[in-house]
């Protein structure tokens, strides 16, 4: 496999001003076989990425799946690629994974706010870097235009909107996980057409509030706000021209003892199979759902809050957007 990763990254090279395959070759053993490491510049700025394409020769470019880490400490490419796991799903579902990284890791996702202003990724072309890795990565022949697929993570999440509201044309759908729509970039949320949006967010989430407002910090950080969950469905709602009252289905409680249920909540009659969906984890907190997930330790889960094990994200995600294609077209700036 390792060698089926380095042959992709050389073609990469033809576009990649650094050398990915010289990269690969200095990788932590950590990192091999499963994730090669590579790097593109944007504005001057060498910006970093961890990518697995899967083992076979297939009948053309892949799929390809772009994963956004969240904005912590350790929230980079590599924790996100151990938490959800998409390349190793993508190695059975034959798409390829990238799992870009953000300066300081973390993401300038378009909130405004003191404390999010003052992070290092704030003048960061965030928008720009996933843009060109994915343009890079169609051209090298690794990724299926047609079939590029976007999600992310709390601070990766709500990139993943951004990108979704003025780059809709680039992506075939988007999933943004415990995250919501900025309240400060809403009013330029206009994406160039339809495109299917999944959203997963639990209504304990302290971080990320449910019903919309301030973005929990620490120390009274002020970190931006967002609309609530329903709000932000309802901009691609609208856009998608699906039907503005939801449809309702409640999953049976797989696992009791969680302390969470699944709600699945479809809007109707959506143009063009954009669908917009929302799994809402009823009692979740700020965490990522995963069926094997060990019981979280009494000061995590206050912190964070309940973490639920009533279904699989990233197969959930994946299911989402495997039937989802688009014809390429040009790209907006973001303005």
């Amino acid at each position: 496999m390792r060698s089926i990763l380095l042959a992709a990254l050389a073609l990469l090279c033809l576009w990649l001003p650094v050398t990915a395959s010289a990269i690969a070759a200095e990788a932590p053993d950590f990192l091999a076989p499963d994730l090669v490491p590579g790097s593109i510049d944007v504005d001057r700025v060498s910006r970093q990425f961890l990518l697995h394409v899967p083992a076979g020769d297939p009948a053309g470019p892949r799929p390809l799946v772009v994963v956004l880490h969240g904005g912590a400490e350790r929230g980079d490419a590599l924790s996100v690629a151990r938490l959800t796991g998409f390349h190793r799903l993508g190695a059975r579902e034959g798409f390829a994974t990238v799992y870009p990284n953000g300066v300081g890791n973390t993401w300038n996702d378009g909130r405004d706010g003191a404390f999010t202003l003052s992070r290092p990724s704030a003048g960061m072309d965030d928008v720009g870097f996933v843009v060109a890795l994915v343009e890079r990565l169609v051209r090298a022949g690794i990724a299926d235009p047609r079939r590029v697929y976007l999600t992310g993570l709390s601070n990766g999440g709500m990139l993943t909107f951004r990108l979704a509201c003025t780059h809709a044309g680039l992506f075939a759908a988007a999933a943004p996980v415990i995250a919501a729509l900025p309240v400060f970039r809403s009013g330029t949320c206009r994406p160039s057409r339809p495109i299917p949006v999944l959203m997963i967010n639990g209504d304990r989430d302290r971080f990320v509030p449910f019903d919309g407002g301030p973005v929990a910090g620490f120390l009274g950080q002020d970190r931006g706000a967002v609309h609530s969950v329903a709000e932000s469905l309802a901009v691609f709602a609208r856009v998608n021209g699906c039907g503005t009252s939801p449809m309702t289905v409640a999953r049976r409680d797989a696992v009791p003892d969680d302390d969470t249920r699944l709600v699945m909540e479809d809007y109707p009659g959506c143009r063009d199979g954009a669908s917009v969906r929302l799994y809402r984890v009823i009692g979740g907190g700020h965490t990522y759902a995963n069926p094997d997930r060990p019981a979280a330790g009494p000061i995590v889960r206050r912190i964070l809050g309940p973490g639920s094990r009533e279904f699989d994200a990233t197969e959930a995600i994946w299911a989402f957007f495997r039937d989802k294609l688009r014809n390429p077209e040009p790209a907006r700036a973001d303005r």
